[in-house]
């Protein structure tokens, strides 16, 4: 899973690329992946070595995020088969929890260099490449590899939720929720460094309206016809006050986090004195 960085969100992983429905012919496992490197998308990559390791479907539907249903669509269009269920080890102490293991996947797919993870992740280099090895992620042209973060890194337990949207994301971020895709897609999508939950709470604070969970899909369809009331609520405009964008209804001139702020109601009470005598 890509990790964000500015780029259109057709260019990021999990948004629906051309590619075959059948890959009769190409051996299975990490090869697969590397042979259809311009064609098959990084999750389906990933996923492809990790049926080759034998991951067991429950770890991987937690790592890429997908669900049972959506892990068998991939497997059949992969021709790959399902891997067998087994009994998964307990975590120890210097185990990896599955949002270090997430946050690897995604450094791997931006090319992120061994030092430059183990840094990020707080491990020694050794365990970063024996934690891919063990993952089957597949090998990456040592030209491509980079030791400069990009502008959404480093990751970090502590600021894995306060991941800060610029304008390109939030309108993509906006068109996807207008669309109707869930939060945990949209993360997904995105390679995004927070939650589904935090995601949801940030679109709250950018004015986003609320929708009806039952209409929602995990999955990005341009073709599905958008919600015309939600998209009347959710007009891009800029706060007068911090000059953020935000959405809403023309004519608002305060985002919903002015409005929250102290020195807002502090800015209405002396207005409202002034208006007063």
């Amino acid at each position: 899973m890509l990790t964000y960085s500015g780029t259109a969100a057709d260019s990021c992983v999990g948004s629906r690329i051309s590619w075959p429905r059948s890959l009769d012919g190409a051996n299975s496992g990490a090869d697969t992946a590397r042979s259809l490197h311009e064609v098959v998308p990084l999750t389906e990559r990933v996923l492809s070595g990790m049926v080759a390791r034998r991951i067991t479907p429950a770890v991987i539907c937690v790592l890429l995020e997908i669900d049972h249903d959506e892990l068998d669509e991939r497997l059949a269009v992969l021709s790959m088969s399902r891997p067998p269920e087994r009994t998964s080890r307990k975590i120890g102490k210097s185990g990896w929890a599955d949002r270090e293991t997430r946050a690897l996947i995604r450094f791997w797919g931006q090319n992120y260099s061994a030092i430059l993870m183990s840094k990020l992740l707080n491990r020694t280099e050794n365990a970063v490449r024996g934690k891919a090895r063990r993952l089957g992620l597949y090998k990456r042209e040592r030209a491509l590899l980079t030791s400069e973060p990009t502008k959404w890194e480093p990751w970090s337990r502590r600021t894995e939720k306060r991941q800060r949207l610029d304008r390109t994301l939030k309108l993509s971020i906006r068109d996807r929720w207008v669309n109707g895709q869930t939060t945990r897609g949209i993360v997904r999508d995105f390679g995004l460094t927070m939650t589904a939950a935090a995601l949801s709470t940030a679109c709250s604070r950018l004015g986003l309206p609320r929708r009806d969970k039952k209409g929602l899909s995990d999955q990005f369809d341009p073709a599905r016809p958008s919600n015309p009331e939600i998209a009347r609520q959710a007009v891009e405009l800029t706060c007068s006050i911090s000059k953020d964008v935000f959405f809403g209804t023309r004519g608002q001139r305060y985002s919903p986090m002015t409005r929250k702020s102290v020195g807002f109601r502090d800015l209405c009470s002396a207005t409202a004195f002034g208006s007063a005598h």
